[in-house]
């Protein structure tokens, strides 16, 4: 099974948040070739799904996949934020899975999922840090140790970018776009994702997936207070939960 608790995890929640709305609309910053969404589109006749994706490869692949259904899902083969300064505003979720590690400028990004959610609308954002805790080639080590090095970083092209990303950096950028947090949850304990990775694709191994999931899920309030340094080795993915309020800005 190569299903990641964290995704399963933001999945599940969210599924059930939109179960509220009768006509969910979801937008997927950096959707890749949006296995999310096609998962998101099957479930639910009544949503519907834009996704984002700066990759032209990736953006043709995840249009292929959603061609079923076309009539309520779509990929726009875009930067975000597209540089002709458009917002594709209204959402009821915004959502980026495993981007943040991989955006340069972080502010810009957070800023325009903010402005792509509809009053009262979910904002989350899941990220990796395993590609800086644990680079996987002597290219992603390079680029990590670059991004730390102010001169270096300017040197590091958009599309190339991989770097650490604190969870106060996130949280403080997604407060200065007017966002309310309301949750942080930890996911991806590296020997639970190695021994889902062995286990069978069936009953199960979906019963491993559903302990995991929800063992992960609900040490969040407890590793609030752990040191990043110990907590981030141990649960290496993150997801911010927001809302962009109904009326006002967002909490301190």
């Amino acid at each position: 099974m190569n299903q990641k608790p964290s995704k399963e995890f933001v999945y599940r929640r969210l599924r059930a948040e939109l179960g509220e709305i009768e006509e969910p609309s979801v937008l997927d910053l950096g959707c890749g070739r949006a296995a999310f969404g096609e998962r998101l589109v099957q479930d639910r006749v009544t949503l519907s799904y834009t996704g984002v994706e700066p990759s032209p490869i990736d953006a043709e692949q995840a249009r292929r996949g959603l061609a079923p259904h076309a009539a309520r899902a779509r990929v726009l083969n875009e930067l975000v934020p597209p540089r002709d300064g458009r917002v594709l505003a209204g959402h009821d979720a915004v959502i980026s899975l495993s981007v943040l590690e991989h955006v340069k400028h972080l502010d810009r990004f957070l800023a325009y999922s903010a402005a792509c959610a509809a009053p009262g609308g979910r904002v989350v954002h899941l990220y990796d840090l395993g590609h800086a805790l644990t680079p996987s080639s002597w290219r992603e080590r390079a680029h990590v140790a670059a991004a730390r090095v102010p001169v270096a970083r300017m040197a590091i092209p958009a599309t190339r970018w991989t770097s650490y990303v604190s969870l106060d950096a996130v949280v403080a950028s997604m407060r200065r776009a007017g966002l309310a947090i309301d949750e942080v949850t930890h996911h991806n304990a590296p020997d639970a994702v190695a021994l889902l990775k062995l286990a069978p694709d069936d009953e199960d191994g979906q019963r491993l997936l559903d302990e995991v999931v929800a063992w992960e899920g609900a040490l969040g309030p407890a590793l609030a207070a752990v040191d990043p340094a110990v907590r981030e080795p141990l649960l290496p993915s993150v997801a911010v939960w927001a809302r962009r309020p109904a009326g006002g800005s967002g909490d301190a």
